[in-house]
This record gives structure tokens, sequence and C-alpha cells, in this order.
């Protein structure tokens, strides 16, 4: 599969589970490219009855920026792929999913930008932000360590181990996790600012800064609600007060 073309970015969207599939990393790419390839031709062609199945991944190669070398093997690893993905989720439910710019894939792959170790902090910390881009989202390094290996929590990953117990190698360790978090941060692949003793919070697409000012607003909302109110109730009660003072004096006016 070659590379991409440069002058456009496209996303591929595939489960987390991919991450930990067992082989080589330079051939584990390849098997998400080729998942992220078919279940989008598949897609394609179920909206079209006359679409062909070579027709339809060669129009997501485009989409994709992927040129493909060998339609049968994109297929066959494709299949791999899911089958892996199915029992991977009959054992552990819906999994997480990852989204993340083709580019940056294929960096890693070509040796051009990225290390695989980054690639897979990248997506660890894209499967937990999701969708919601742009609400900042507390994210501990323990997860980034487990989501970066293919495990969507550590319950999954203590049993995967306990399976095989060679594949603690595809675990990052605390000071690999923090250490490359830092040279992503400081590469501006994403914003992250520390709002309490044991709390970070991180966000795709902004500036620190922005997110620090964000962070301000949101952080402070609840007790800034909580004041507002009371002031609110307090000005309430006196308003309350001084009109049933002026309800009451006519009346005692009226007896005397």
């Amino acid at each position: 599969m070659a590379a991409m073309t440069l002058h456009r970015t496209g996303y591929f969207h595939f489960p987390l589970c991919l991450l930990a599939f067992p082989t080589d990393y330079k051939d584990r790419l390849q098997y998400i490219v080729s998942y992220c390839l078919c279940e989008h031709a598949q897609r394609l062609s179920r909206t079209s009855a006359t679409a062909l199945w070579h027709t339809a991944i060669c129009e997501t190669g485009k989409f994709l920026h992927v040129n493909i070398g060998s339609y049968v093997t994109t297929t066959e690893r494709w299949q791999v792929a899911t089958e892996y993905v199915r029992d991977w989720e009959s054992r552990y439910g819906k999994d997480a999913t990852v989204r993340i710019s083709t580019s940056l894939l294929w960096e890693e792959r070509n040796n051009t930008g990225l290390t695989y170790r980054e690639f897979s902090i990248l997506c660890a910390i894209n499967s937990v932000i999701g969708k919601r881009r742009s609400v900042p989202r507390r994210i501990t390094e323990p997860t980034i360590r487990a989501r970066a290996g293919g495990f969507k929590s550590w319950k999954v990953a203590n049993c995967e181990l306990a399976r095989d117990e060679s594949r603690k190698e595809q675990l990052l360790t605390p000071s690999q996790v923090r250490y490359t978090l830092e040279r992503l941060h400081e590469r501006r692949f994403f914003a992250r600012a520390r709002v309490g003793a044991k709390t970070v919070k991180y966000m795709l697409g902004v500036s620190d800064d922005a997110l620090r000012t964000l962070l301000l607003q949101t952080e402070t909302y609840r007790p800034r609600f909580k004041a507002e109110r009371a002031q609110k109730d307090r000005e309430l009660m006196t308003a309350i007060r001084s009109a049933n003072k002026r309800t009451f004096r006519p009346d005692q006016e009226s007896q005397k």
C-alpha cells in the first residue's frame, strides 16, 4: 500500500482494540488501513446497488488518499481485522473508537514525523475525546497508557495480559507516557492544562491559552452559579418582605 496524497487530509476511524492486534506494529498499521478502507467501501456499496466492490474500495482510496497496491490483500486484511474486532467485542462489549488524521498514520509508517509510540498515544487521547471535541476532557496518564496499548480500560488490559504474558511488551511504562506526552504537547498536537492536583484536561484544535480561558469559565461555573442564585434569592426575599409591608399598612389604617 503506497503513500497517501499529501495535499489533503482525511481521517481513519477504527476500533481501539486494533492497536492491540498481535503482530509487528508496521503490519498492525497495514491492518488498520485495510480495515478503514473496506469499512468505508462497504458503506459505499450499501448505498449504491451498482457499485462493485473494487470500485467502492477505489473510491474510498481516493477519499482517504491511499494508493491501493492489492485489492485482494486489502480485503483479506480487512476480513482478519474484522474477525478480531468481532471476537474482542464479544468479550468486552462495544469498543472505543479512534479518529485520527491519515497524515499522522502515514508520518509514522513512512518515518517522516511521528514514532509509533507517539502515534499510539495520540490515538489514545483521541479515543477518549471522541466526537466531543469542543469539551475539555479529563484524561489520566494510566488511561493513556492502557489505551495506547489498545485497551479501553485497565480491566480489559488485565484480562488480556493475563491471557498472554508476552503482550506486556506493548504497554508503555509510566515514564515513557510522561516523556512522550511532553514532546507531543510541545509540538502542539493537543492543548492541556492542570486544574487540580490529580486532574489534567485535554482538548484538540485549540491553543493552551484558549483552553485555559475556557476552563476558567467551566471550572468556576458551579460556584459562580450558586453564588448568583443565592444573591438572587436574597433579593427576591427582600422584595417579598417589602411588598408584604406595603400591602399590610393600608389594612391597619382602615381598621383604625
